[in-house]
């Protein structure tokens, strides 16, 4: 069955495991402990000392619990160990500060805990512990306690002696109840020889009895789904009490909500607790969606109509409804941003829009500072700091409730559910880069494969043109798949956003050193002190490490600095702060244009000048070159480069600048050209690649001499396949005449030196084969002052 961490939430991330290791630690042992303590204040746990509750167990972690609701500096004394089972007039309840019910805990220094809810002050003693819930680096403060037995008032109730039969549905099938599989955390239905019937609330007043054999009636097709249109939630009987009533509905005491028969199903969760406890799964309905014309007519004439997005007495929880413990909610109205009383004609409608052709856009203080969505006195919800204006049609606004991880507390804010109609023109552009994207990384793939296979190509300059390749075609590949397909926000979205920023980084570093490498091999030209003997081929080899330590580390450095910034905790930097990168938060990259600006696009910007800088460089040497006749017979082999230098740089430099200017300057209409140039940066490299006549040239020697090579091989196979057979059939045939032998003899002679012959074949074909490796470095009498075999 389903089961996913927004049970254990709900659940209080683990409360139906066991409460903790060893014997129980009685009030009376716990409260002789605390007096003998010197500690500044007494605290019981249900895990001993160091040890919090991991995946449902009792664990030795290094992270220490520090109780949120105690402030300072203070010395704590800890007693493990589990609390007593409750009695048969007590239920076991768990508090939490971030799910409901909220509790107030208030501590006292002899160990004695108080607990305040909205309806209740229970007086626990040293009656309870702390079971705490560690998941994902962080502790989460989970009370366990007993207290009596409250069974809810409910008017007109029929009482269980008038009814023949009470129907319910079983989430198992009959024999079996349900387990939590340790390895995918969820739900699963096992055999079981333990039979359970519910307890019925039934008469008035009401009380709780079991439910006898005899009237039950079980449904237990197993496999319990919500419909299409209802949100599924998991309830604990230890957290939210719910109850089976005589005529068949469940009522969630916690909300006062009462669910039809359809709406859920019964079961026991039979491990890995020691004591059974009841699970149940329910369904409420959502609200209806409406179109505009919809809309307009549920609308009275001359009102300001705003839709809630749930129904009354629900709110929001991860754009789902579910139910609320909390007062009657109202929007609040604003002015721009000033809030302002509610409009005496204001009409408060439920749904949400029906959203066809369009795509659903969430606007709310969880998401980010802004993201603040404000109802205005016309209806219209406005987005201020996105500069989004959106008619009343198109959104709901409800409360909704998050936990926020830098506070480690629930919190609740208005959040808006806007439909943002399709723009054909965005969806063109999409499409558009989409498929250039996708032309581009298949021509990268390409031409790093022609490389791999093409050894005269691997020079310095071909593998730093290589390594740029591969960065681009890794940001290419997966900006496609996410385009595609979407990854959900979450680690694999933050993963994602990293390798992208990885891949953009280096691609821009791997331009760099091309830059540099270019400048480099043609400053001998007029720097004389820059003038070497020809390298050896460690020393080229050394000198591509370096371009690739360069290259390749600087990245990562700045990549692990963003994620070390991100995932920083809040008190250290907090949330909104420019210094963090918000990466995963709303999209798989930097979230926020700060946040781009900053970490992606002034890194461009810089590293963009520094190559500016070696080109003109580049540029200037070869005119004073020219100028003093240094080249003067190799005029048309220098500017072949510095032509291909200066396209090289008019398709990567200018698609970076522009991409960089695009964000900061509208509008976006006016950056389609070099939006498409961007997008086809793999696809240009690879025609300026190959059309180069010496590329080429090269390239078709290399695939000749390789089927050349294949032809030889067959044909060497072909007589050595010959030899054996005749070699078989003298061996076969000892009685033949000399004549014979002569004969048989003068054939595999024949064949043998028609086998030296292609042994031959090969040696030469290797011998006039174009030599792989790295070009010559210009010195003081080289024949020739520019490289000719310059990949860039």
């Amino acid at each position: 069955m389903r089961r996913s961490v927004a049970v254990c939430l709900l659940g209080v991330l683990g409360v139906c495991a066991s409460q903790g290791v060893g014997d129980s630690v009685t009030a009376s042992t716990a409260s002789s402990i605390c007096g003998g303590s010197t500690a500044d204040y007494c605290v019981r746990t249900c895990c001993p000392e160091g040890q919090n509750a991991i995946a449902r167990e009792c664990t030795e972690s290094p992270l220490r619990w520090t109780p949120s609701f105690l402030s300072g500096d203070v010395s704590l004394k800890v007693v493990g160990g589990p609390m007593r089972e409750c009695g048969p007039n007590e239920d076991q309840v768990t508090f939490t500060t971030f799910s409901e019910p909220r509790a107030a805990f208030e501590l006292q220094p002899s160990g004695e805990l108080t607990v305040t809810t909205d309806s209740d002050v229970y007086h626990l003693g040293h009656d309870y512990c702390f079971r705490n819930i560690e998941h994902d680096g962080q502790i989460f403060e989970t009370l366990r306690c007993c207290v009596p037995k409250v069974v809810p008032q409910v008017a007109g109730l029929v009482s269980i002696d008038n009814v023949t039969r009470v129907a319910f549905r079983k989430c198992c099938p009959v024999g079996q109840l349900l387990v939590v599989n340790r390895e995918t955390q969820d739900f699963d239905c096992a055999n079981s020889s333990v039979s359970w019937l519910p307890e019925v609330l039934h008469g008035d007043p009401t009380s709780l009895v079991p439910l006898p054999p005899e009237k039950a009636e079980i449904r237990a097709e197993g496999d319990f789904r919500c419909p299409q249109n209802a949100v599924p939630q998991y309830l604990h009987s230890d957290h939210n009490k719910f109850f089976l009533e005589a005529n068949g509905h469940l009522l969630v005491d916690l909300y006062n909500v009462t669910l039809n028969p359809d709406r859920f199903c019964l079961d026991v969760l039979q491990s890995p607790s020691p004591k059974p406890q009841v699970i149940g799964h329910v369904c409420y309905d959502e609200t209806e969606r409406h179109t505009e014309e919809q809309f307009e007519e549920l609308c009275p004439s001359e009102s300001v109509c705003t839709r809630k997005c749930c129904a009354a007495n629900f709110l929001l929880s991860n754009t789902y409804c579910i139910p609320a413990t909390t007062s009657q909610w109202r929007p609040t109205f604003h002015q721009e941003e000033l809030v302002v009383p509610e409009p005496d004609n204001f009409t408060l409608l439920y749904g949400r829009s029906e959203c066809e052709g369009g795509h659903n856009f969430i606007f709310s203080r969880r998401v980010g500072e802004k993201d603040v969505p404000f109802l205005q006195v016309n209806g219209d919800i406005q987005v201020p700091r996105l500069n989004l204006t959106f008619k009343a049609h198109q959104c709901c606004i409800d409360s909704e409730v998050f936990y926020d991880k830098s506070t480690k507390e629930n919190h609740v804010v208005e959040t808006a559910i806007c439909c943002q109609p399709e723009d054909l023109e965005a969806s063109i552009r999409e499409y558009v880069n989409s498929t250039l994207l996708t032309i581009s990384f298949i021509c990268l793939f390409i031409m790093l494969a022609i490389y791999m296979l093409v050894p005269k190509l691997r020079n310095v300059h071909g593998k730093c043109l290589m390594s740029h390749a591969a960065a681009l075609f890794v940001a290419f590949f997966l900006t496609v798949f996410n385009q595609l397909h979407g990854v959900e926000l979450g680690p694999g979205c933050d993963a994602l956003g990293l390798m992208l920023y990885y891949s953009f980084i280096a691609a821009l570093f791997w331009l760099n050193v091309m830059s540099f490498d270019i400048w480099w091999t043609f400053a001998p030209l007029v720097f004389r002190h820059l003038r070497t003997q020809s390298p050896s081929q460690r020393s080229l080899r050394n000198r591509f490490i370096r371009h690739s330590l360069y290259a390749w580390g600087v990245p990562l450095l700045m990549t692990c600095l963003l994620a070390f910034f991100n995932y920083v905790p809040y008190d250290v930097i907090p949330k909104g702060a420019i210094l963090r990168p918000d990466l995963g938060e709303r999209k798989c990259f930097l979230s926020g244009k700060d946040q781009e600006l900053y970490y992606f696009y002034v890194p461009i910007f810089i590293v963009t000048g520094v190559n500016i800088l070696f080109f003109v460089a580049t540029a200037y040497t070869l005119y004073q070159a020219e100028k003093s006749s240094r080249i003067l017979n190799r005029k048309r082999t220098a500017r072949d480069r510095l032509k291909v230098y200066v396209n090289l740089f008019i398709i990567m430099e200018v698609s970076w600048i522009a991409e960089c200017l695009s964000t900061q300057i509208g509008p976006i209409q006016a950056w389609y050209f070099t939006d498409i140039i961007n997008a086809s940066q793999g696809l240009l490299i690879f025609l300026l690649f190959i059309g180069r006549s010496s590329t080429r040239q090269t390239i078709r020697e290399r695939f000749v001499e390789l089927g050349r090579r294949g032809l030889i091989d067959s044909v060497t196979r072909r007589i050595r396949h010959a030899d054996k057979n005749d070699e078989a059939a003298r061996t076969s045939m000892p009685t033949k005449t000399t004549n014979t032998n002569t004969t048989v003899s003068s054939s595999a002679t024949a064949r043998k030196g028609s086998d030296n012959e292609a042994y031959q074949m090969t040696e030469k074909g290797g011998t006039d084969r174009p030599k792989g490796g790295d070009e010559q470095e210009l010195t003081t009498d080289g024949p020739d002052p520019a490289p000719a075999d310059c990949a860039c």
